[in-house]
């Protein structure tokens, strides 16, 4: 190590002796420093109080003030560390030296001085000095930062495992103590449960220097018994073994980045479920004290979107924020709301609303009923008028519930049954929902086995020409025979199916089975002359459903004409662009399309015209029961008389009795299907049907009456 000083340091030298005094400034001069000259105690100490002085050398034996006053003098004004003093002693008795050490002397030389050894302790007094210079400068930056800054600061002895925290940190958390000193396990001890091992993981890596930086995110129990979330950050310090000694960081409030809605700045789930946990635990200990959970999910917002745009939706959701808060604001002179009331948005289109300390039960309804008013009046997007309303489950009593997420299970349970009885209804739940939910829970997790064990089959449900007198096409039905419950019907499985998303892989598998049945009965030259495969609305809006018919096509070889494709009528008026993009690229292939129980719908009649359809299916609520009624026999006279104006063939559904058939042959229907003339058939009965319904009606097709689907 080099003895040249890294600058040149202020020296004080102080001796009576004016040769000593000589000798050492020349020599300190020599080796870099700036060396001055005290020849007393009294003129050593007033050039020390006029600063700039860096190190002292003091002789011991100096007349009138000694070197041992000197000192003590010293060190009432500066310590150690901001000005070290060397004593000098030609005195070989061990209690001066200790005498001076304990008053306060850096380091001590005898005389006659041994310089390259004086050297050395003047230079590693200087290092120690600057180093402690520079950690009071950044001690006191580091006060400073934590004054001004948000974030709460920690510092832990890990071997101790004593933790610290800066005052920020305290007033944070709700602390009024002025330090609060603990341990690593009291700030685990806050954490909340879902969070623990996350941050017990990240702490225990950065223990082992597998990550250069302790950080991690977790909620934290405020003293007033809600929880923050908090980024929290920290560094180790490690000895020469790479052990963790000491670690010191940040704890930042992020809640309001983390449980808030960027969009509309409601509180978001994760919120809300804490005010929901609070309020649970505040009405148990107060049995008096009444709440209630609104859950919202918008009717037909994605219809909106695609339409107008997502800029659009959002600002249609932000408006929808807007007024669900006004009406929760207004609602305390009719309601009665002397409690917090919180509105939030939970995801997509799906918004809650949590009402406090209400009179009644029946308050809740009173809100749902204002929401429902104020989301009534029309939004102006850009322009464009657009509708909105809600479909809205109410959990108007929470006795019995433990834990916040069940309360929202039930309200989504009613929220969803709300949305099956039509637009802007409000229901409150009830314990059979429940039942019927699990019930429905675990009827798909047996339709999704039933998947994967090929339970499910095909069956034909033969389609009649009463002018031809013959059998002219096969529609294709799923079915569902479950091994204990025995058969399903589709009316239960098919919407569970639709709403889990099994229906993809079920009408996947049903296209492959059908066109491979097609292909089958036109090699045999037996069967009938179509088959029709209904196509549900998730299916029909999936990006890859034509891929998928032109790869069941090339696949099977079976000739495309053969093949009509059906679609409800509640799905041709979901979106019409991309319902007749759909629909024209589907006639490329080669498929017609027909429209299934059609005269359902509200504007359909209007819109036909845009489609390229083939086929009406007039749905069976009109042609089935013990008598059709003047209404319903003036429907199905208006679609047969559209069908014949459009160029569109009609087939009748739902035909159970000879009445039946013999009214629709009076209205020139010539195409219909229904139990009157065969159930749905296994694939291996179809052919001998066919047959003996030739035999049974004994008659020859009469040349040119084919038809055009009769291909």
């Amino acid at each position: 190590m080099s003895d040249q000083p890294s600058k040149k340091a202020s020296l004080l030298v102080v001796d009576d002796n004016p040769e000593n005094l000589d000798l050492l400034e020349r020599r300190l001069r020599k080796h870099g420093y700036q060396a001055e000259k005290a020849v007393d105690g009294e003129s050593a100490l007033s050039r020390i109080a006029a600063g700039g002085i860096d190190l002292v050398l003091l002789d011991i034996g100096l007349p009138g003030i000694g070197g041992v006053e000197v000192l003590a003098r010293i060190r009432k004004r500066q310590s150690a560390a901001r000005l070290p003093v060397i004593m000098v002693t030609a005195r070989s008795d061990n209690r001066d030296v200790l005498e001076c050490l304990g008053k306060g002397a850096n380091d001590f030389v005898s005389k006659p001085v041994d310089m390259p050894v004086l050297l050395a302790r003047i230079q590693t007094h200087l290092s120690i000095r600057k180093t402690e210079e520079l950690l009071r400068v950044s001690e006191e930056r580091y006060a400073l930062a934590a004054r001004g800054s948000n974030d709460g600061l920690w510092d832990w002895d890990v071997g101790a495992d004593l933790l610290r925290f800066s005052p920020r940190w305290r007033g944070m958390l709700g602390f009024e103590e002025e330090e609060i000193v603990g341990s690593m396990k009291d700030w685990m001890e806050r954490i909340h449960p879902e969070e623990a091992a996350s941050w017990e993981s990240a702490l225990q890596r950065h223990l082992r220097a597998e990550s250069p930086l302790l950080v991690d995110e977790h909620r934290i129990r405020h003293e007033g018994g809600h929880y923050l979330w908090v980024q929290a950050r920290g560094l180790a310090v490690r000895d020469v073994s790479g052990a963790a000694l000491r670690m010191a960081g940040s704890l930042r409030d992020i809640t309001t980045g983390k449980a808030t809605d960027p969009l509309t700045g409601l509180p978001n789930r994760l919120l809300f479920l804490d005010r929901l946990s609070r309020a649970l635990v505040h009405t148990k200990r107060r049995p008096n004290r009444r709440m209630a959970v609104l859950f919202l999910d918008l009717d037909r917002f994605k219809v909106i979107n695609d339409s107008l745009g997502h800029l659009a939706g959002d600002e249609l959701l932000k408006e929808v924020a807007a007024r669900i808060e006004s009406v929760v604001r207004a609602t305390d002179t009719v309601t009665r709301i002397g409690g917090a009331s919180t509105v939030a948005r939970l995801g997509g289109d799906e918004f809650i609303v949590l009402l406090e300390d209400l009179e009644l039960p029946e308050n809740a309804l009173q809100v749902a009923k204002r929401i429902q008013e104020e989301l009534a009046s029309r939004i102006s997007l850009n322009g464009q008028k657009v509708f909105v309303s809600a479909s809205m489950g109410i959990v108007a009593s929470v006795r019995g519930y433990s834990r916040p997420e069940e309360i929202l299970r039930d309200a989504d349970t009613a929220m969803y049954q709300a949305k099956s009885a039509g637009r802007a209804m409000s229901v409150v739940f009830s314990p059979q929902m429940r039942k019927r939910a699990v019930d429905r829970l675990e009827l798909e997790t047996e339709l999704r086995q039933a998947v994967e064990l090929q339970q499910l089959r095909l069956v034909y449900q033969p389609i009649i020409d009463l002018k031809m007198d013959r059998v002219v096409g096969l529609e294709a039905l799923t079915r569902w025979r479950h091994p204990i419950r025995g058969n399903i019907r589709p009316s239960e499985f098919i919407p569970v199916a639709e709403d889990a998303g099994i229906i993809l892989p079920i009408g996947q598998w049903a296209t492959d089975m059908a066109f491979g049945q097609a292909r089958h009965w036109r090699g045999s030259q037996s069967g009938a002359a179509w088959i029709s495969i209904n196509v549900s609305g998730r299916q029909f809006a999936q990006p890859g459903l034509v891929a998928d018919l032109q790869r069941a096509l090339d696949r099977t070889g079976v000739d495309p004409r053969s093949l009509i494709l059906e679609i409800t009528e509640s799905v041709v008026l979901e979106d019409v662009r991309l319902t007749r993009r759909i629909l024209n690229q589907v006639k490329a292939l080669g498929i017609r399309i027909a429209i299934d129980d059609f005269g359902t719908g509200v504007s359909s009649l209007g819109q036909l015209r845009r489609y390229p359809v083939d086929l009406l299916k007039i749905d069976r609520s009109f042609v089935s029961g013990k008598s059709l009624k003047g209404s319903d026999i003036a429907i199905i006279s208006t679609i047969l008389e559209l069908g014949r104006r459009l160029g569109i063939e009609v087939i009748a559904e739902g035909v159970e009795t000879s009445e039946q058939e013999a009214l629709l042959t009076s209205l020139d229907c010539r195409y219909v299907q229904g139990y009157h003339y065969s159930p749905p058939l296994e694939a291996s009965d179809v052919e001998s049907f066919v047959e003996g319904f030739k035999r049974a009606r004994n008659q020859k097709d009469p040349p040119g009456r084919s038809g055009r689907l009769s291909a």
